[in-house]
């Protein structure tokens, strides 16, 4: 999971720019980039802070409309991916390994840049300043991330350049990673003694990925099919399971009971050419049946779009797996989401 400004971009160049145009607007002399570099990481209020005389709230708030105003209309023009970073976007995508943003810009701002940089198609998951309730340093949007793409916080990475999105990590579950080329080092002094790692190059998140990865070598390979055979699944799951009772209709009427399994942890052995795909409503669940035999033995469910919802009773379990059961009320599934 990434930070995007200081982190992933190099947009700098452009918050200055929409700051400079503030300035000139009110008489004042531009400012060089380097010297407001270390600020745009925090943000347009934070940037103004840094760059223009003191003021009021009203003051402030008209600043921000201004520069808000000019920001949202060249916010792409100078503004790059720092070096490797595509290169390191690429590998992930390559590897399949899910990767996705969590930044404190809102949603409005970032549509354009992603776009534009080609990765608004490629992320797995964004999550914007203004999507939920909280921003960063408060945890909610790395665990809604986490959530979206179906997996644990503890097999998360959370990648950024400041101190909140480092605080939003540990406080989410998540180890971080500090990027040394970024805008926020000054304030991230003494980072190192929390326990996140200080990276100098985005190559070097793949070496952590790949250490995160050896910590999860005792999982454990469980075979699955539907009632026919057809279809087989092998996924890849932990000594101790947490299985989800619905009680949807849907769920109840059938007998399924969910297990929800990480994209990467799940490999569809044979059966693809006779799945049947069926979409209700929001046209996010992605429900699979063998048409040979009807069976559901796995889904794309609605929680965890980035993931899997495999059925206990159609998987074999290996000795020793230790099992427990949490129920859900799924027949008000808008108002209980969070509790999956």
């Amino acid at each position: 999971m990434f930070d995007l400004d200081g982190t992933l971009l190099d947009s700098a160049p452009d918050l200055v720019a929409s700051l400079n145009f503030l300035r000139s607007s009110l008489g004042l002399s531009t400012l060089p980039v380097d010297e407001l570099r270390q600020f745009a990481s925090q943000g347009a209020a934070g940037l103004i802070k840094a760059g223009m005389p003191p003021c009021d709230k009203a003051t402030l708030e008209q600043w921000l409309a201004i520069f808000l105003g000019h920001y949202a209309e060249n916010s792409y023009v100078q503004s790059r991916p720092f070096e490797g970073v595509e290169l390191l976007l690429s590998e992930l995508t390559h590897r399949k390994i899910p990767w996705g943003i969590v930044t404190n810009k809102s949603e409005y701002l970032c549509i354009p840049i992603l776009r534009k940089a080609g990765w608004l198609a490629c992320a797995a998951v964004a999550v914007y300043g203004d999507s939920l309730k909280h921003r960063k340093p408060h945890p909610e949007p790395v665990l809604a991330a986490c959530k979206i793409l179906g997996l644990e916080p503890t097999r998360v990475l959370m990648v950024g350049d400041d101190p909140r999105d480092i605080e939003a990590g540990r406080q989410a579950g998540s180890p971080t990673a500090l990027v040394l080329y970024g805008y926020g080092v000054e304030q991230c002094k003494g980072v190192a003694e929390t326990g996140t790692t200080l990276i100098n190059s985005p190559q070097e998140v793949l070496d952590l990925l790949g250490a995160m990865q050896n910590k999860t070598s005792h999982l454990q390979s469980c075979s699955g099919a539907c009632h026919c055979g057809r279809v087989k699944f092998e996924i890849e799951i932990p000594d101790k399971i947490t299985i989800h009772q619905c009680s949807c209709s849907i769920c109840v009427k059938s007998g399924y009971l969910h297990l929800i399994v990480e994209a990467s942890q799940f490999h569809l052995s044979s059966g693809d050419r006779i799945l049947t795909e069926y979409r209700f409503h929001t046209g996010v669940a992605r429900h699979l049946f063998c048409r040979q035999c009807g069976i559901k033995s796995f889904y794309v469910p609605r929680s965890h779009p980035q993931a899997y919802s495999v059925n206990l009773n159609c998987i074999e379990l290996p000795p020793g797996i230790k099992v427990s059961f949490e129920s859900f009320d799924g027949r008000h599934w808008s108002k209980n989401r969070e509790n999956l």
